[in-house]
């Protein structure tokens, strides 16, 4: 059996923001126990009580007296994403741009629940099946989408609409159960979600500001050695998945 764990990046409605994006990972339920050891022994170490990547990358939070201490956040994310390597089967992300969803028309964007992160959680979704059908003959997978106010109801919308007539029979054989409201303060994998969420998102917004294809971060350099699919939200994507 294997699990699909989520979160998102970038906060719809903020100016400052170019794009928002969802990230998840994958893991058989064999590897889950593994991978949440490893990964809370890291966070022990280092006395932190869960990886948020915003926290991490400003160094806020927990990670306020990091700022400048190259070497030992160079440490705590390497060991990070070796174990995220040795135990996550794949990566995936969907991100749509502020301004593709600013150019909608009203009700294109009801048809998308009003909110860019619906369509990027969908895509996810159906992503979640595919590689469910990519890696194994049979295995459903079960979703976990880490706990956002107010995005439970219309997600729950979204998620029927791919158990139904927005996804070709072969992948929604392989959707199972979801779980909207998870801590990932409970449930380790979100952060790892959480993670690629704030690299795919951080990656897009310099690629669409430069209007070239930037460095890249280390970790997401990382990520690109597993399986990844990233879905991009433009006109193209829009009219393939919702007739806009």
């Amino acid at each position: 059996m294997l699990r699909s764990y989520m979160d998102e990046s970038g906060s719809f409605g903020d100016p400052e923001i170019a794009a928002v994006s969802i990230g998840g990972v994958v893991l058989s339920t064999e590897s889950s126990g593994a991978f949440e050891k490893e990964w809370k022994a890291i966070l022990e170490e280092q006395n932190i009580s869960w990886l948020h990547m915003k926290d991490f990358a400003h160094s806020q939070g927990e990670f306020k007296n990091w700022k400048g201490d190259k070497r030992r956040r160079d440490k705590f994310m390497g060991e990070l994403m070796d174990v995220m390597y040795r135990h996550i089967e794949g990566y995936l992300a969907a991100t749509m741009y502020i301004h593709h969803f600013n150019a909608l028309t009203d009700e294109q964007k009801s048809r998308i629940g009003d909110n860019p992160y619906y369509p990027c959680f969908m895509a996810c979704v159906i992503s979640s099946a595919e590689c469910a059908r990519r890696l194994t003959p049979e295995d459903k997978i079960d979703i976990y989408f880490a706990d956002a106010p107010g995005f439970k109801g219309k997600a729950h919308n979204f998620w029927m609409r791919c158990k139904s007539q927005h996804a070709p029979e072969d992948i929604r054989n392989r959707l199972g159960s979801i779980a909207l409201d998870v801590s990932p303060k409970v449930v380790l994998p979100l952060q790892a979600a959480d993670l690629i969420a704030y690299e795919v998102n951080n990656h897009l917004t310099k690629m669409y500001r430069t209007k070239e294809w930037p460095s890249e971060r280390w970790p997401f350099s990382q990520v690109k050695k597993k399986m990844l699919l990233i879905e991009v939200f433009d006109k193209k994507t829009l009219k393939e998945r919702f007739g806009f």
